[in-house]
């Protein structure tokens, strides 16, 4: 029989699952001789990772028309040090923090841990790219 506090409730699998973050009190006792108890890991310590965090940073489309904007995710930090980004709220993920030929409209943008990928935050759901007025001009003339 197994237990995860060293004592009481024992289980007759040596499996745990969906622990939350904190140490452990792992013992072993003999199923027939419940006095038997063999402490196999007095402390044994469940961590979880530092909650995501990043910032998203965008410049703005430059000339009327164009596909010049970018966006790029500074400062990612926590999970499992590898990340993955999306700017479409999570219908396809990069490697790459950073996002260019981004055309006027909202943007949906999303970090996720590389190595867990449920785990996601969402940075800005929904950062607008903005473009310059169309230039426009009169043209007049005078007559010699």
């Amino acid at each position: 029989m197994y237990s995860i506090n060293g004592a009481a409730p024992w289980h007759g699998s040596g499996s745990f699952s969906k622990l939350t973050p904190g140490t452990y009190n792992i013992r072993i006792r003999d199923a027939v001789n419940t006095g038997c108890i063999i402490a196999l890991n007095p402390a044994v310590v469940i961590t979880e990772p530092v909650i995501l965090s990043a910032t998203a940073v965008k410049t703005n489309v430059n000339c009327n028309g164009t596909a010049d904007g970018t966006i790029t995710i500074n400062g990612a930090a926590g999970g499992s040090g590898a990340y993955e980004y999306t700017v479409n709220g999570g219908a396809t993920w990069q490697a790459s923090n950073s996002f260019t030929a981004l055309i006027i409209g909202l943007y949906n943008v999303k970090i996720r841990d590389a190595a867990n990928i449920t785990s996601i935050i969402n940075l800005n759901g929904s950062l607008k790219l903005t473009e310059t007025e169309a230039l426009n001009a009169n043209v007049a003339r005078t007559n010699i």
